[in-house]
């Protein structure tokens, strides 16, 4: 990698440069060179996106609230992870249980997934949306 200023980079899985980052377009360069690792977010930024509805964190209450700030402007898929290295393994699977127990049936009242039905010929499909 270049230690030329970055401006704009793309990424994707299998590009050149390792870890699914691509080649700088002609005249893009590097501004800084990224961490290693990325850092743990502070009990601040993770305080702020609870309370913007950006960050789906808190007792099942507020995550349903942040996942029909998403919903109210038309996500029908969102994609949850576990963003911290520090996390024992006992609390992420204590979270995702306890979203799938308590969240998640709010949403996915649907009994086939969204994906298979968007799969299926235009004629086989009805138009339900994603309600909560």
């Amino acid at each position: 990698m270049s230690d030329q200023p970055f401006t704009n980079r793309r990424f994707g899985a299998g590009s050149p440069g390792g870890c699914g980052e691509a080649a700088a377009a002609p005249g893009l360069e590097r501004r800084a060179p990224r961490p290693a690792t990325l850092p743990e977010p502070t009990a601040e930024a993770l305080e702020l996106g609870a309370r913007a509805g950006t960050s789906c964190i808190g007792d099942p209450d507020e995550v349903q609230r942040a996942v029909q700030s998403y919903v109210d402007i038309g996500a029908d898929q969102l994609v949850f992870g576990m963003l911290s290295t520090t996390m024992p393994i006992e609390v992420a699977v204590e979270a995702v249980d306890t979203f799938g127990r308590h969240v998640l049936p709010k949403f996915d009242t649907d009994p086939v997934h969204s994906t298979t039905r968007r799969a299926r010929p235009s004629s086989a499909r009805t138009a339900e949306p994603l309600s909560g």
